[in-house]
């Protein structure tokens, strides 16, 4: 029984993940960014920065991302060279995200409405690239 409900969730995240030009990760791009502090305010009580932590989030993924694939490209896996480049280029733009969203000015704007969400979108490419990299029958059906 509890097999049965592991295989149904492991199903309804892979269709999640997998839809026609990734509709789901720009659904999930918007609200991310939303909550992440630049729709819906937040309480910066304790020291707590939102975009510190996202970014450093993404960028931890980044890393994880970056010797996943080199790990994989040892083995000859499939999709290790393209898991590689979006590992890097993560981490780059999350990087400047951070660099962009504490400066005043025009940049402030580049990194709110253009690196922050280009994080986070390719955050979720990485996720969804490990999925179908450690899904055992390339499909989840």
């Amino acid at each position: 029984m509890q097999n049965k409900t592991c295989l149904n969730i492991y199903r309804v995240i892979g269709k999640l993940l997998n839809t026609p030009f990734n509709w789901s990760l720009v659904l999930m791009t918007i609200i991310i960014w939303a909550f992440s502090g630049n729709w819906f305010s937040y309480s910066a009580n304790q020291n707590f920065d939102m975009l510190i932590y996202s970014q450093d989030s993404i960028k931890l993924l980044s890393l994880v991302a970056i010797i996943f694939s080199l790990k994989q490209s040892s083995e000859k896996t499939v999709g290790a060279n393209n898991m590689l480049k979006l590992g890097i280029i993560t981490y780059v733009v999350s990087f400047f995200s951070v660099i962009a969203m504490k400066t005043i000015g025009y940049s402030f704007l580049l990194g709110v409405w253009i690196f922050q969400p280009l994080s986070i979108f390719l955050f979720l490419m990485i996720i969804q690239q490990m999925w179908e990299m450690t899904n055992i029958h390339g499909k989840t059906e």
